[in-house]
């Protein structure tokens, strides 16, 4: 089928890397189905039923989710099960009631054990989930299982891609349910513009992860939905393969938002698993892909992006 002639939902297409994928697809020549959660609620079965029977998509990117960051997954954990529990299970039953032929589900590598430190599609079911994300990855892992079902059962092209932690300009700038670089974007911003004397890291700051841009994360959802055909598993992980400590982060942020003042690691805090690094073997062997936004780069762009939302000068 021409690439042209694909029509695309795209769920979530407001969201930090729904924006990407609602670009990059839509620059690559797919028609989008776009609705905007005014219009759709996706968790309702009823209503996406419905919206997929008209609209009769060839394929869905599924990138919705009911999102937090570490403090919001430790707060309300409940409501991070049953939210993104309700999304995935109506747009995932739908489309499978439908026999949607193309479909990625954008999961996230909380799934994994948190006592594994390089992690492997494999592993999901091999330990236990960090604590503070048990509820979000329960649900997660729900999807992934639907997804596998429906492409053994069934043989449609259908796909979970599981991705590192996802940063970029359109992130969620709350307080209370930011992402990590987010939140410590706001925090830095605000100390530099308050000239406050020092600013409170969550953890102990030994903790390493891998950061990847929403941009480069749309163009591998994007290289793996064109050569969907060929993949020859149900998931595949998506990294960077270089991590960095979350005190090593947090001194990069403070440099980029140029707050000179001291930080102040809280162990008392949450930080989740010591170690989280995405192995990348098999999805290097799916797709001609590789990460080009330094984090860095990456993080400069997203704070100024933040400046001008808020308008506070740099």
């Amino acid at each position: 089928m021409d690439v042209n002639s694909e029509k695309v939902y795209v769920a979530g297409h407001n969201g930090l890397l729904g924006k990407s994928v609602r670009k990059l697809f839509s620059e690559r020549g797919y028609e989008l189905e776009l609705r905007s959660s005014l219009d759709l609620d996706l968790r309702s079965t009823g209503h996406v039923f419905e919206f997929l029977s008209r609209s009769r998509p060839d394929g869905v990117v599924l990138c919705a989710a009911h999102v937090g960051g570490i403090g919001e997954n430790d707060e309300n954990p409940l409501e991070m099960h049953y939210q993104n529990s309700l999304i995935q299970y109506s747009v995932l039953n739908s489309a499978y009631r439908l026999r949607i032929p193309k479909l990625i589900f954008v999961s996230s590598a909380a799934v994994f054990p948190a006592s594994s430190p390089i992690n492997r599609e494999d592993d999901i079911w091999t330990g236990t989930p960090s604590k503070e994300h048990i509820q979000y990855a329960s649900a997660k892992i729900s999807g992934m299982e639907f997804v596998k079902w429906v492409r053994e059962k069934h043989s449609l092209n259908w796909i979970s891609v599981i991705p590192t932690n996802i940063y970029g300009e359109n992130d969620r700038w709350d307080e209370t349910r930011s992402h990590v670089i987010a939140a410590l974007i706001m925090k830095f911003v605000h100390a530099q513009a308050e000239n406050l004397p020092s600013v409170e890291v969550w953890g102990s700051g030994d903790s390493k992860r891998e950061f990847l841009h929403a941009d480069d994360a749309a163009t591998a959802l994007a290289q793996a939905y064109s050569t969907i055909e060929l993949a020859n598993f149900d998931r595949f992980n998506l990294g960077t393969e270089i991590d960095i400590s979350i005190k090593e982060l947090a001194i990069m942020i403070a440099d980029s938002c140029g707050y000179l003042g001291k930080l102040v690691f809280n162990s008392n805090k949450p930080e989740g698993p010591k170690v989280r690094k995405l192995d990348m073997s098999r999805t290097n062997r799916f797709i001609d892909w590789k990460p080009r936004i330094k984090l860095k780069d990456g993080i400069v762009k997203a704070a100024l992006a933040y400046r001008e939302t808020t308008g506070t000068s740099s």
